[in-house]
């Protein structure tokens, strides 16, 4: 997921097992002299994903209480117990939910507000059939890098005529064929 949280600032989560692969390739696309540069936030950051019905509830409850006001697919910056975090309204469930992002050292505090507010720990299985049923694909599982977007069935989200797109020509050509779609 890339979220553009300022004019020249984006937030890119990956899926964590993929995280080395990821920042590999990042790594190895050319870069000018714009004086641009990455941060790697994983072992200083924390995350913990709130989804379903009662998600909204929780989370507004253990933050300021603006929850509610962030729309779907969308990032904003929200206060937890004194500290800063990020709260986005993603997740790989098919449910409404959030991802909450706090510093490291305030994830245990995260978890205990939120389990005393009601949250209950679900674990990957549950969140693997969620996804399933709400036909989303795990990288590694179900599609992998040799999968192009069309065969995903993601041919929807694609455009390719953005100015500079690493792979706008190639998805032009495959998006000419006849496709199987894999998922």
């Amino acid at each position: 997921m890339v979220y553009r949280v300022g004019d020249e600032r984006f937030l890119l989560i990956v899926n964590a097992g993929n995280t080395d692969k990821d920042l590999k390739w990042i790594a190895s696309q050319p870069v000018d002299d714009s004086g641009s540069n990455m941060e790697i936030l994983t072992n200083k950051t924390a995350m913990i994903a709130i989804q379903g019905p009662q998600a909204v509830a929780l989370v507004d409850e253990v933050t300021d209480g603006s929850a509610s006001k962030i729309g779907r697919f969308r990032i904003a910056n929200v206060s937890f117990d004194g500290c800063d975090a990020t709260l986005a309204r993603t997740g790989y469930t098919g449910e409404d939910g959030f991802e909450i992002i706090v510093p490291s050292d305030q994830g245990s505090d995260l978890w205990s507000h939120l389990k005393n507010s009601g949250a209950v720990e679900c674990g990957l299985g549950a969140r693997d059939v969620l996804r399933l049923e709400a036909g989303l694909p795990l990288h590694g599982n179900d599609i992998s890098t040799c999968t192009n977007p069309y065969e995903a069935g993601f041919g929807r989200f694609v455009y390719t005529e953005a100015p500079d797109y690493v792979a706008g020509d190639s998805l032009v050509q495959i998006s000419a064929t006849d496709l199987l779609v894999y998922w």
